[in-house]
């Protein structure tokens, strides 16, 4: 059986290693039979990352395998319900999020403000320091600061939303 992946790089070996432990059903290695989504999948994975290219990685898929227990598989045939409760449940999140130490908790929105700055100059072409300037004067900065939303523990894809509709509706300080 062939499966896609879709990502900004090339993917010769699926590494768990390189997997956020936070994804819709855990650390994993996401494939789907569907090209269209997985190239869909690989182009929002460079807008979200900016940089690479959106490859379409392909595997030959032994499917004696999900029989034997060697992996953890969920398999959608169609649009599932359950997919959606578990990407807006935050019972799964939450559990992980009270594992991470303050300290862990620090670094993601560090790395998240970086991002979003980068995000900023990309989009918009600000200077650096016009892109901290927007950051921290908008709500958005102050909800990633505020630990109780978890909103550091996002893609910086879904938290720019947030930020995008701020900078175009003039909605910052």
């Amino acid at each position: 059986m062939k499966l896609y992946h879709g990502s900004n790089m090339r993917v010769e070996k699926p590494d768990l290693q390189r997997s956020k432990p936070f994804k819709d059903f855990g650390q994993g290695f996401y494939l789907s039979d569907n090209y269209k989504q997985a190239e869909d999948l690989a182009i929002v994975k460079v807008e979200q990352m900016r940089r690479g290219e959106a490859i379409v990685n392909e595997f030959d898929f032994d499917e004696s395998v999900l029989s034997s227990g060697e992996l953890s598989v969920k398999i959608f045939d169609d649009y599932s319900e359950e997919c959606f409760r578990n990407r807006k449940s935050p019972s799964k999140t939450q559990s992980f999020m009270t594992r991470l130490n303050p300290e862990q908790i620090k670094i993601m929105k560090d790395e998240l403000t970086v991002e979003l700055a980068d995000w900023l100059m990309s989009t918009y072409g600000y200077s650096p320091s016009e892109a901290l300037d927007v950051l921290y004067t908008s709500e958005t900065f102050e909800r990633l600061q505020d630990t109780a939303t978890g909103f550091y523990f996002q893609s910086v894809g879904y938290v720019s939303s947030f930020l995008k509709n701020e900078v175009e509706n003039a909605t910052f300080s």
